[in-house]
């Protein structure tokens, strides 16, 4: 019986070495390379606001690689800052966007496998505190994938200082989940009219009503419709919600289907890549 016990403690001490190794690998930082000057392209506009890429439920440096390392290829744009926020919520910054054209700041939860996305709402609101205080930053793209675009809705709409503090140009949201208790069963209208609806997205619509941000903001919801009106993780009935937690007062909203591709893929494929180009520059 020792014995046994004595191989499965080492087995047990494997598997979380194991955990710990591939964490760690998870959360290294896409690889820096600076805009080539010398080639800006004529199509691409070129601007000092910066681009926060948010990951979704479970994401690591994996989410948004393929991203970074394809605009920085085609000369789009450049990683310039990492962020890391820890499980106790510890916000840690390298890099800086100052004078950077076209920066994109790729933002890494250290733990991002919670059950709720409230951990990282609360971690949200410090990293644009952050940003904002000790970066000098006014105006921010976002782009989220996944949970990570319901992340920032809700801090968004929590946080009356990020309201007042921070200008969102363009929002890009890529299979954003707004309101989960509507299935791919049920259209977006019939939804509606039946009140399918959840506590998450009643407070969101609360919030929402009463958003004062400081200047428009452009949201444009990406979704993919791989089968069936969905995307195999996010229905598009829920992303469709989001046209009703928006004032046109103080939005915009532009929604786009893609067809024949997955969830995962709203942040690999490379044609989603250009349009979310497209849309930022």
């Amino acid at each position: 019986m020792k014995k046994f016990l004595k191989i499965l403690f080492k087995v047990l001490i494997s598997i979380v070495i194991i955990a710990i190794l591939v964490q760690g690998i998870l959360l290294v930082p896409s690889p820096q390379k600076d805009l080539r000057m010398n080639q800006l392209r004529k199509n691409i506009t070129y601007s000092d606001v910066p681009t926060l890429l948010i990951n979704g439920y479970g994401g690591s440096n994996y989410t948004y690689n393929k991203m970074i390392n394809y605009y920085q290829k085609q000369n789009i744009a450049q990683k310039t800052m990492t962020i890391h926020v820890t499980p106790t919520g510890k916000v840690h910054v390298t890099g800086s966007v100052k004078n950077k054209k076209n920066a994109l700041i790729q933002l890494l939860f250290d733990w991002n496998l919670s059950p709720t996305y409230d951990p990282q709402v609360k971690w949200l609101k410090s990293v644009l505190k952050v940003l904002h205080n000790q970066y000098g930053i006014n105006e921010l793209n976002v782009v989220g994938h996944s949970w990570g675009g319901t992340e920032f809705l809700h801090a968004l709409g929590q946080y009356k200082w990020i309201q007042r503090n921070i200008a969102f140009n363009k929002v890009i949201l890529l299979g954003v989940p707004v309101n989960e208790a509507a299935n791919n069963h049920v259209t977006y209208a019939e939804a509606k009219r039946r009140n399918i609806t959840d506590a998450e997205y009643l407070e969101l619509k609360h919030e929402y009503q009463e958003l004062n941000p400081v200047k428009k903001i452009k949201f444009y919801n990406v979704m993919a419709d791989y089968k069936d009106n969905t995307d195999t993780s996010v229905p598009n009935v829920q992303s469709e919600f989001l046209m009703s937690i928006l004032n046109p007062e103080w939005s915009s909203c532009m929604t786009k289907k893609i067809r024949g591709i997955k969830h995962s893929a709203l942040h690999q494929n490379v044609n989603v890549l250009k349009y979310v180009a497209h849309l930022l520059y």
